[in-house]
């Protein structure tokens, strides 16, 4: 018969026993199912992101921010020094980055271009495009688009203004602001020459009349629609019309009507009170005519005849006769004097 200490000596092995059994079990098992899903699956199904993988050096993780790190900054439009500070911490060297002075419009010292363009890979020098001011150029006389194509090659933004000039061919520049040679700002204004505006005679009120009437002429193998019709005499039929700031030229086709009798007209067209046109012409003749009267404030128009012993017919046509000006001047005109 065994003693009390016999008996707790032979416990404790018997659970020595067990725990190392049961350790050597778990080891068997656990290489028998790796065994078994190795088996299970090929290399290339075994999902690569459950893998863990040790190195001995820094791992840099590539995301839209490190691109940056390897493309030209945007430094457009920052002054000089900022420009670079921008390229310095983007880690370019001093002697990287090269300054070209480039004529401009606007405040100098601003980076206006760069080469590479931004956000292309790294280069070995970056060239900025540093503003300088320059003078306005002398743009007066050449078209539209040449003036604009010259002035935003400096950078300069354009705004444009429409002005009728009569002695300047449509769509020329009349004027830009600042004028030539002043230091060229950011924006600069350039006033064109536009075409003019016109009204016809027939719908403005005349402020004296006599001897004539509105109506459908024909002169030569031409019908106009606004003409006007006078009873040429010794003494002479009229017509006349008030003016305004901005009207320019007074505009018609002249001449005696076919159904005369061969009697010479002389047509006179008046500036306040002066003579600006004046022609004699006889039957079958017509003439196109276009009379300055810039500044004037009223027109007048005189048909005579000579005086003849016979009674005889002297009608005098204008083919639609009208006025051009600037779109406010007859704009103007057709409120104050319209029919």
């Amino acid at each position: 018969m065994k003693t009390e200490p016999e008996r707790r000596v032979h416990v404790r092995r018997y659970r020595v026993a067990a725990a190392t059994l049961g350790v050597s079990a778990m080891m068997a098992l656990a290489a028998a199912g790796g065994w078994w899903l190795r088996g299970a699956l090929d290399d290339d199904e075994i999902p690569r992101d459950q893998i863990a993988v040790s190195v001995d050096r820094p791992i840099i993780v590539q995301t839209e921010a490190n691109d940056d790190l390897a493309s030209t900054p945007n430094v457009i439009g920052l002054r000089v020094d900022q420009a670079r500070q921008v390229l310095v911490d983007a880690g370019f060297a001093a002697e990287q980055i090269v300054e070209q002075a480039t004529p401009a419009g606007g405040e100098s010292g601003i980076a206006i271009g760069q080469d590479p363009a931004p956000r292309t890979p790294r280069p070995e020098v970056v060239t900025l495009f540093v503003s300088e001011v320059t003078a306005t150029p002398d743009l007066v006389g050449s078209t539209l688009d040449d003036a604009r194509a010259a002035l935003q090659q400096l950078g300069v933004r354009v705004t444009v203004e429409r002005r009728y000039d009569p002695a300047v061919r449509e769509g020329a520049i009349l004027a830009t602001a600042p004028p030539a040679g002043e230091a060229l700002p950011a924006e600069v204004q350039v006033t064109v020459s536009s075409a003019p505006s016109a009204v016809f005679t027939a719908a403005l009120r005349e402020t004296e009349r006599d001897g004539c009437s509105n109506r459908t002429v024909s002169l030569g193998d031409v019908s106009y629609s606004f003409g006007i019709q006078c009873s040429a005499s010794p003494d002479g039929a009229l017509v006349e019309y008030a003016l305004t700031d901005g009207v320019t030229t007074f505009e018609a086709t002249i001449g005696p009507s076919i159904q005369n009798d061969a009697v010479p007209i002389t047509f006179e067209i008046q500036a306040d009170g002066v003579t600006v046109f004046a022609a004699t012409l006889g039957l079958g003749d017509v003439q196109d005519v276009a009379v300055p009267v810039l500044g004037a404030q009223r027109l007048r128009i005189v048909m005579t005849r000579p005086e003849t012993e016979d009674r005889v017919t002297a009608t005098a046509l204008l083919g639609d006769p009208r006025l051009l000006g600037s779109r406010g001047a007859i704009d103007t005109l057709e409120n104050e004097t319209g029919r």
